[in-house]
């Protein structure tokens, strides 16, 4: 049996690239940290992981205790594994730098990839949700003390807007109309200007 890749230093930072450091793990925990998901629903929402290497790194991320495997719900993230949003977050305020590097229209783009990422923008100060839905996904924003971010629930928020996943991604970034909105338009510009999307 092959031995598992260390760094083999004393050092946090070396012990956590040693769980986490190989490509696709962090990934993972991104697209996790809304919530469950499934086998299948995992592979979709990373586009270019291959089947055995998604098998191979949930397998290493279970033995770690990053994730666990939920009766009906599939894999979801354990108290070990939600720690690393902050790094996750931090990651990804850092490599934002570069997206003006990238031509986005040759970029897989995703609106639960961006549901993760606004929680930086957060400061505090509202209370309002935002439910969205597309034709195959639904997701639930509360701004309050924090900003949570899950996969399903949209009926019942504030307002519940409808439509492709792109079209939802420029509504929320930048104001573009969209196919549908349920309830108040208005608590829609109280989430953007909350987030500094204005």
């Amino acid at each position: 049996m092959k031995e598992k890749r260390s760094y083999g230093q004393y050092c946090g930072l070396a012990s956590a690239l040693d769980v986490v450091g190989e490509r696709w793990s962090l990934l993972l925990v991104r697209n996790l940290l809304l919530g469950p998901q499934r086998y299948g629903e995992l592979l979709a929402g990373l586009p270019g992981i291959t089947t055995n290497l998604l098998a191979k790194r949930l397998k290493d991320l279970a033995e770690a205790g990053v994730i666990e495997r939920s009766a009906g719900e599939g894999y979801r993230l354990t108290s070990r594994g939600q720690k690393l949003e902050a790094a996750v977050q931090a990651l990804g305020a850092w490599g934002s730098e570069f997206l003006q590097e990238k031509d986005p229209e040759a970029c897989h783009r995703s609106l639960a990839w961006l549901l993760v990422s606004l929680k930086r923008r957060y400061q505090g100060g509202e209370n309002l949700s935002v439910g969205l839905m597309t034709p195959d996904d639904e997701y639930r924003v509360n701004l309050g003390s924090e900003y949570t971010a899950t996969r399903g629930e949209a009926e019942g928020a504030d307002v519940v807007l409808r439509g492709g996943e792109l079209p939802l991604m420029q509504a929320l970034v930048f104001g573009a109309p969209v196919q549908a909105i349920e309830g108040n338009p208005g608590t829609l510009e109280r989430f953007r200007a909350a987030l500094s999307l204005q």
